[in-house]
C-alpha cells in the first residue's frame, strides 16, 4: 500500500466487489445521503476556520481538511426471526400471560470508507425491530 501511495495509485487492485456494488435499500440510501451532507458541511466549516486562522486560500484549506475516502453505507441483512421465551421467564411471568415467543426483524447496517482503494468497515449496527403485532412488552419497539 505504501508503494502504491507513493506512486499516486489509490484505486483498488482486487477483483472483489466493493462496498459501492452491494445492493442498496431505501433505508441505506437515505442514511448515506444524510451522512454525506453532514460530512460535507462539517468539512466546509473546518476548511473555513483553517483558512481564516492560517490566512490561506479556502481551496488549499479544503484539501488539507478533507480526510479519507468516500463513505458508503449499506444494509447488509434483514431477517425475520422468532425467539422462544425460556422456561424460567415463562414461570416467572406466568401470571401475566407472558407469550411463548416474540417475532422480530433483525437488520444490519455497515458504514464503509474507501481508504487507498480498500473498503474498510468503520461501524456496524444491528437493530432489532418488534412490530405492532408483537405482544407486550416488546410491542412496537426497536
Amino acid at each position: 500500500i505504501v508503494k502504491r501511495r507513493k506512486k499516486g495509485i489509490t484505486e483498488g487492485s482486487s477483483t472483489t466487489p466493493m462496498a459501492e456494488e452491494l445492493p442498496r435499500t431505501k433505508l441505506s440510501e437515505w442514511v448515506e445521503k444524510h451522512v454525506r451532507v453532514k460530512m460535507t458541511d462539517f468539512y466546509n466549516m473546518l476548511a473555513t476556520e483553517k483558512s481564516e486562522k492560517e490566512k490561506i486560500p479556502l481551496e488549499e484549506a479544503r484539501k488539507i481538511t478533507e480526510a479519507g475516502g468516500k463513505i458508503t453505507i449499506r444494509q447488509v441483512s434483514s431477517m425475520d426471526r422468532k425467539i422462544e421465551v425460556r422456561e424460567r421467564m415463562k414461570r416467572r411471568y406466568q401470571f401475566k400471560n407472558y407469550p411463548e415467543e416474540f417475532s422480530f426483524r433483525c437488520k444490519c447496517m455497515i458504514v464503509f470508507q474507501n481508504v487507498d482503494g480498500v473498503d474498510a468497515i468503520l461501524f456496524g449496527l444491528y437493530v432489532y425491530e418488534h412490530g405492532p403485532d408483537n405482544p407486550l412488552p416488546n410491542k412496537g419497539t426497536v
